[in-house]
């Protein structure tokens, strides 16, 4: 338990950053959507839940913000780091859990499955557009930049 303390406080950030972007969100969730589920779970299964509920819009998320900035990367010059990564689509998990407590505390009889189908509905075909055009977009910066590249050393 105290190599367990001494790591977290040793990686501040990180612990900080997993807390505050996947925990916090989703025990508030769960507290907004369901106060008589969050009353009555145990600690350990609602911090579980927690986690797992901001983990399950968490991963959406990064396949889009990564197609996104492999497309930039295809673009620019440097690099995307892997914490510019992860923290993206951390800022748009938390939001959208945000919007989701929003929604449910505006309508109080807004139910998941009425909030599930119309996000599905109406931001999962966008939602595939953008990862297929960013694909697409990132391929054709590469053979663009290779080509560029090539004509460079053919000159010299």
């Amino acid at each position: 338990m105290d190599e367990l303390i001494k790591f977290l406080t040793s990686k501040i950030g990180h612990t900080l950053t997993a807390i505050l972007g996947f925990g916090l969100p989703g025990n508030l969730f769960i507290f907004v959507w369901n106060r008589n589920l969050y009353l009555e779970m145990d600690i350990i299964k609602l911090l579980i839940l927690s986690f797992a509920i901001s983990f399950m819009i968490f991963v959406p998320n990064v396949f889009l913000c990564t197609t996104i900035c492999m497309a930039f990367d295809a673009v620019k010059k440097e690099k995307t780091s892997l914490y510019q990564l992860l923290f993206l689509p951390i800022i748009f998990t938390v939001t959208e859990i945000i919007v989701a407590m929003m929604v449910k505390i505006i309508s109080p009889n807004y139910s998941i499955e009425m909030l599930l189908e119309e996000a599905i509905s109406k931001f999962g075909g966008a939602y595939l557009i953008l990862i297929v055009g960013g694909m697409i977009f990132e391929r054709i910066a590469v053979q663009i930049k290779r080509k560029i590249i090539s004509k460079k050393t053919d000159y010299q």
